[in-house]
């Protein structure tokens, strides 16, 4: 979750913010950079939640934020049709040199022969894979995975056209599905019983792997009112659909 609002300063020279538990970790360090490459939550990309998680994952869009100067690097980019994006770079009142490009998209694995003046952010923007698999929607269990018959679709992204997919539940090694699939097209898997499932896309020689949880209803927990976030609302607490009177009770 956010740490903290920063200000102009701290976004432009950098921050340290001391670490007080663990023991083991000392600081947290917000370097001084020119540009962000801000990816959904891999775990949950649904959530909305955006940071620097790692190198950016082909096929998932993700949002640059930049100071202004790096506009005309990233519209070479774009001119050159190595990357994509929706609407107008956008500013904020509080930030007024810094820009977010939203949805951003590689869209090419030729970048050779392209040069723009700052050279990190092509390093960063270029592809560091051709094929990558993404699992999306369905319903996600609390303890990670995914609810028996509310799995997630699967999209194979990747420059080539078609790719060999195979679905294997690990615990038997039994094949659940083997087939092409077009790149970059979302597509329904049947997961039969819960369990641990491996997923694999094969294209122009190149291997891309991950795994599906599925999880079965029956190991849900309920989770105990004593852990819930409450919310204080001028007297009240609340809390989903629970609202209580404070010092009465509920």
């Amino acid at each position: 979750m956010p740490l903290c609002t920063i200000n102009e300063q701290q976004l432009n020279q950098g921050a340290r913010y001391p670490i007080k538990q663990p023991d083991e970790l000392e600081v947290l360090i917000l370097p001084r950079r020119l540009f962000w490459l801000l990816i959904p939550d891999p775990n949950n990309p649904e959530s909305g939640i955006h940071t620097s998680w790692s190198t950016v994952p082909l096929g998932t869009p993700f949002i640059i934020l930049c100071r202004r100067e790096l506009i005309s690097d990233l519209e070479k980019l774009r001119t050159e049709r190595l990357i994509e994006w929706s609407g107008e770079p956008r500013s904020s009142v509080s930030f007024p040199e810094w820009v977010e490009v939203i949805n951003c998209m590689v869209i090419s694995p030729t970048w050779d022969g392209v040069e723009i003046e700052h050279r990190d952010l092509h390093d960063a923007l270029r592809p560091k894979e051709r094929l990558s698999i993404s699992r999306s929607g369905g319903l996600r269990a609390p303890q990670g995975g995914w609810l028996a018959g509310m799995g997630p679709q699967v999209t194979i992204f990747g420059f080539p056209r078609d790719a060999e997919l195979r679905v294997m539940r690990i615990s038997d090694n039994q094949m659940i599905l083997e087939e092409t699939k077009p790149t970059n097209h979302p597509f329904d898997v049947v997961w039969p019983t819960p369990g641990d499932y491996l997923i694999e896309a094969v294209a122009e020689c190149r291997t891309s792997q991950c795994l599906v949880k599925i999880v079965d209803w029956d190991n849900l927990e309920a989770t105990p009112v004593r852990d819930l976030q409450w919310l204080q609302l001028n007297g009240m607490r609340l809390c989903g659909a629970l609202l209580c009177v404070e010092d009465e009770g509920e």
